[in-house]
């Protein structure tokens, strides 16, 4: 089990559905948390503003652990 902990407001997932040879599609996936890609388009997502006097500051914690 996978257990994903960060202070991101939102996760890619990313399937390599378009990887080619020598690589195979869905090998792989990758969990990526970041801020909301399509915050432009859509207003109800979650809104980052940066200052260069409030670095930011993020977590991700991965943790795997068996059933």
């Amino acid at each position: 089990m996978l257990n994903v902990l960060s202070n991101y407001p939102a996760i890619q997932v990313y399937t390599c559905h378009h990887l080619q040879s020598p690589f195979n599609q869905f090998d792989d996936i990758y969990l990526e948390p970041q801020f909301s890609p399509n915050r432009p388009n859509n207003f109800n997502f979650p809104f980052a503003y940066f200052i260069q006097e409030a670095p930011l500051q993020t977590l991700i914690n991965y943790c795997f652990t068996t059933l």
